[in-house]
């Protein structure tokens, strides 16, 4: 199997532990390890995926659906092509997300996976089975590995020179960078963090002073490499104007934005698909 680089992952704060990734590793666990970063990430996981009344067992998060047997391959393909979507939904590569082969067990349990295919091999991260209750119906299960899912969508935002993860599974959502040159723009930047922290904004608890342009783009820089999709950057001029520059990871354009109308704002956009 060819390896992969887990750098990005390593200094970006998610993994400790061996310096490449490969087949082998992801399926040993006494190899890989999640910082508290990274339980984070699985925490906003296990709470994206538990909305549909699912329980959780050994890290394993899992859904039962009933239904009569003379409709479950028409239901069974229609939760196959939803759950699929929602893979697609939260990925920076949506083609990756495919079909394992259908297996069908000596127990009559007929069972497909959902699979992230990357260049080194796939990883299984949902698994769909109908099992036989009785004479009339069947229970169609979905059950997630926490461990892989976080596996598969770290190595999923890892392609490139940033940490891509969607804006809903990122552990924190905005990162806020303030001029150091005025002691007066830390207490904007302290109304501007509780303003963004009340409304449900998953901030970076890291305070993060720059002194000039130069030195704001290696904030810039820091934060994309760890997968914050967006930066609020509180400058002297705001003072006077009120104005704050709202810096997007994926497009790298900053616009300028009133600080009354941020937070609704931000929210609007973090809740958006």
């Amino acid at each position: 199997m060819k390896s992969l680089s887990s750098d990005i992952l390593t200094k970006s704060g998610f993994l400790v532990g061996n310096s490449k990734l490969n087949a082998f590793l992801i399926g040993s666990s006494s190899h890989i390890q999640l910082t508290p970063l990274g339980q984070k990430l699985k925490t906003v996981i296990k709470s994206l995926i538990t909305k549909n009344q699912s329980k959780i067992v050994d890290s394993k998060i899992s859904t039962e659906i009933k239904c009569p047997k003379s409709k479950y391959l028409e239901t069974f393909f229609q939760i196959q092509r939803e759950r699929k979507i929602w893979w697609m939904k939260y990925s920076s590569n949506p083609g990756r997300f495919r079909f394992s082969d259908f297996i069908q067990t000596e127990e009559n349990i007929r069972k497909v996976n959902i699979c992230s295919a990357f260049e080194f091999g796939s990883i299984d991260i949902e698994s769909l089975e109908v099992h036989p209750v009785d004479d009339v119906n069947v229970s169609i299960q979905s059950t997630v590995s926490l461990d892989e899912a976080v596996m598969g969508i770290l190595l999923d935002a890892s392609e490139g020179a940033m940490l891509r993860l969607h804006r809903n599974l990122a552990p924190y959502q905005v990162s806020l960078l303030h001029c150091s040159k005025d002691g007066e723009t830390r207490l904007l930047r302290d109304h501007v963090f509780q303003n963004l922290k009340e409304s449900g904004v998953r901030m970076d608890p890291e305070f993060n002073k720059f002194k000039d342009s130069s030195d704001l783009e290696r904030l810039i820089r820091t934060k994309d490499y760890i997968g914050i999709p967006f930066d609020v950057i509180v400058e002297d001029e705001a003072l006077n104007s009120g104005l704050l520059k709202l810096r997007n990871r994926d497009t790298t354009i900053s616009e300028l934005i009133h600080i009354s109308s941020l937070s609704d704002y931000l929210v609007k956009i973090l809740n958006s698909f």
